[in-house]
C-alpha cells in the first residue's frame, strides 16, 4: 500500500523571483503572522511574510516584497500597529527591544545567514515531520470507514485527532493558516 498526501497551506504562486527564503533561530515572543511585515534591526531591510516553516524556535520565512538586504545574525522583528504604538511610548528601538517580551509584542528572532532563492512555491507538502506518524491513524480510519467498520474507523480517527493535538501542544505558538487538504490514495 502506498499513501500519498498533498498539503496546501498557502496559495503561493510558483515564481523564481517573487519570493526569497530567510532562515532564523531563537524565535521569541510568539509567532510570525502571514501577511505581516518584518524588519531587520541592523540593516533596516523589510519584507512581507508569505509563509513560516518552523520547528518551534527555528525555521525559515518565505518572504515577498523584500526591500534592502538582511544581514546574517541580525535581529528581526514583526511590525504591526501594537509594536508601532509601543515604539512611540518607549522612545527608541533599543528601549522597545529591551522591553519586547515584557510588553508581549509579536515575534522576534535572529537571522541565520542571508536570504536565498525560493525557486518554486508550494511544490512540497507542508505537513511537518512531527505529524507524519499520526497520518497512519488517519489512513486506517479512512480504510475502515470504506469497509463500513465505523466503530474501528472512529477509534482510529479519535487517536489521530488526539495525537495531533498532543504534538501541536509540544510546539509553542504553533499555528496553521490557509486551506489544508489530506488526500488519501490507494495504489
Amino acid at each position: 500500500m502506498l499513501f500519498d498526501y498533498v498539503a496546501t497551506v498557502n496559495n503561493l504562486e510558483d515564481s523564481a523571483t517573487a519570493y526569497v527564503k530567510l532562515n532564523y533561530t531563537n524565535l521569541l515572543s510568539g509567532y510570525w503572522v502571514v501577511g505581516k511585515e518584518i524588519q531587520g534591526m541592523t540593516s533596516n531591510a523589510t519584507a512581507t511574510i508569505a509563509e513560516d516553516i518552523n520547528n518551534n524556535k527555528t525555521g525559515t520565512l518565505i518572504l515577498s516584497d523584500k526591500s534592502g538586504t538582511f544581514q546574517s545574525n541580525e535581529e528581526i522583528v514583526q511590525l504591526d500597529a501594537e509594536q508601532a504604538m509601543n515604539l512611540q511610548e518607549q522612545s527608541s528601538w533599543e528601549n522597545l527591544l529591551q522591553n519586547w517580551d515584557t510588553i508581549g509584542l509579536g515575534a522576534r528572532a535572529t537571522t541565520s545567514g542571508l536570504t536565498y532563492s525560493h525557486l518554486t512555491a508550494g511544490d512540497k507538502p507542508s505537513i511537518l515531520q512531527a505529524y507524519h506518524p499520526m497520518l497512519i491513524d488517519y489512513i486506517k480510519a479512512m480504510l475502515f470507514e470504506d469497509q463500513g467498520r465505523y466503530d474501528i474507523a472512529d477509534r482510529h480517527m479519535a487517536r489521530y485527532t488526539r495525537n495531533r493535538e498532543i504534538v501541536k501542544g509540544q510546539f509553542q505558538s504553533r499555528q496553521t493558516y490557509g486551506t489544508g487538504q489530506i488526500k488519501d490514495v490507494l495504489l
